[in-house]
């Protein structure tokens, strides 16, 4: 078992939210404001890292830019998914992956393509 212990080691809080299914009249899912999210769960202390991640295909499918990358405790953070989305120091974050690297249920790796507001 390795888990990660570095300087400045999980200084963040990092909050994961969904959607709530909120559509428009045409039957399309809304994204455009807060109230179309609900919180998954908030206050989960990870460390944040940042990456040179590039688009890759994979098949025929496309994968999406890393960013950022989360490191926490499985405990707390085991219901990450790539269909919410992610707040840390008041910045947004896409997941685009969240997976137990060894297995065992300790650590959570959580890969992050930052949303620039616009």
């Amino acid at each position: 078992m390795t888990v990660r212990k570095r300087i400045g080691y999980r200084r963040h809080q990092a909050s994961f939210e969904r959607h709530n299914g909120n559509q428009d009249d045409a039957g399309n899912l809304t994204y455009g404001t807060q109230a179309d999210w609900v919180s998954v769960f908030a206050g989960w202390p990870v460390e944040l890292t940042t990456t040179s991640g590039t688009e890759d295909t994979r098949g025929r499918q496309v994968q999406a830019e890393t960013t950022h990358v989360l490191y926490g405790e499985w405990y707390g953070g085991q219901m990450a998914a790539p269909s919410q989305r992610c707040r840390v120091n008041g910045l947004l974050f896409d997941v685009v992956s969240a997976y137990d690297v060894e297995g065992t249920q300790q650590e959570l790796r959580v890969e992050l393509k930052r949303v620039v507001d616009g």
